[in-house]
């Protein structure tokens, strides 16, 4: 999963490598169906083993930047600051995918929006879940309508966004976002019983001071790979605005 920093502006993913994606894109895949296969929805984990995959891909990549552009609908924040789309609480989301260049100003075909998941796993491709047209552009705004059938999504996934160039038959992968079926979690509500309360911060101070924590919970609050007293103060003030 490609993990946004806010909401309120693009997110961009630069990529710095080789010009295509050949087997890289292959290991790119073989990382998120992993990911899918040993991690639960809603949890830290599988936004960190995600965020994993997109950054090692990254590295193989030359001269790329794009983001989900926020006029894009149906996206929310998470609980640890990760940009999802909320399947199933609408018809259909419009996707908005802002691209700055293409490597060596490939112009673009068409991109397809691929959800992965279980039953749809990554080494498949995925399922087709909406497409934008290239127009033989190389950068720019491109648009497409998502199908928001729930059905789909089961457990949750990833929805990829991969760019199909003109006479190229190789593709470029420039999302990764989490896509979840559910209402978004409380991030207060530490050991997952439904309600906050005093034994959501008791075991929020257990997992931060001793490492016993809920299941799909870390101490790492605010997702920034550490433990340390921001954690400690991000809880605090998730824990007194509720949810």
């Amino acid at each position: 999963m490609f993990k946004f920093t806010a909401a309120a502006t693009i997110a961009v993913l630069s990529l710095a490598g080789t010009a295509h994606a050949g087997p890289a894109y292959q290991s790119l895949k073989a990382c998120l169906a992993n990911c899918i296969a040993t991690t639960n929805p809603w949890t830290w984990a599988r936004a960190a083993c995600g965020a994993d995959c997109v950054a090692d891909y990254a590295d193989s990549k030359f001269s790329l930047a794009a983001g989900i552009d926020p006029g894009s609908s149906g996206w929310e924040i998470d609980g640890s600051g990760n940009t999802v789309l909320n399947w199933g609480e609408a018809p259909g989301a419009m996707v908005m995918l802002r691209i700055g260049q293409t490597p060596q100003h490939l112009p673009i075909a068409r991109i397809e929006f691929r959800l992965m998941n279980l039953q749809h796993p990554p080494s498949s491709g995925g399922i087709l879940v909406g497409v934008a047209q290239g127009q033989n552009r190389t950068q720019g705004l491109f648009q497409a309508t998502v199908q928001n059938n729930p059905d789909l999504v089961g457990q949750g996934g990833y929805l990829v966004a991969e760019i199909r160039y003109v006479g190229v038959n190789d593709v470029d992968d420039v999302a990764v976002i989490n896509v979840q079926a559910g209402p978004l979690p409380c991030p207060a509500d530490f050991d997952g019983d439904g309600t906050v309360d005093f034994f959501d911060y008791d075991a929020f101070v257990r997992c931060f001071e001793l490492g016993i924590c809920p299941p799909g919970k870390t101490a790492d609050f605010d997702g920034d790979g550490s433990i340390d007293f921001f954690d400690y103060d991000a809880y605090v003030q998730a824990f007194e605005a509720g949810c």
